[in-house]
């Protein structure tokens, strides 16, 4: 595993970086509520669990990408959150919504982490 230092080169379509901590405050709510909402109606399920490993996943991705500077381990585990978020949708149609608003944000990152891998 590299443990290169990413240069800064970044794409034209990266937003501002006071966009991220306002847009992943109000995503880390709706993803509260969302499994709130799962565990509400089936706490022990494949949901449930779905939930909780996209929940691990969010957390790894960032020691990933800014720790160990290995955007393609990053884009393997925004990939598969992304693929538990959309799975995970499937209980209750305000977590549904509120998972689509997140996998859309998550579709942003991953183009982004794309990006960055490519152009660094």
């Amino acid at each position: 595993m590299s443990t290169e230092v990413l240069s800064d080169t970044k794409p034209s379509f990266n937003p501002p970086n006071v966009v991220f901590p306002l847009v992943w405050t109000i995503l880390y709510t709706m993803i509260a509520v969302a499994g709130w909402r799962i565990w509400r109606v089936a706490c022990k399920s494949i949901p449930m669990g779905l939930w909780a490993m996209q929940m691990g996943l969010n957390w790894l991705w960032s020691p990933a990408f800014f720790v160990a500077h290995q955007p393609e381990m990053a884009l393997i585990i925004i990939i598969l959150m992304l693929i538990f978020i959309i799975r995970a949708k499937k209980y209750d149609k305000i977590a549904s919504v509120l998972f689509i608003l997140y996998a859309v944000w998550v579709g942003v990152a991953s183009s982004l982490n794309i990006a960055i891998y490519w152009l660094n």
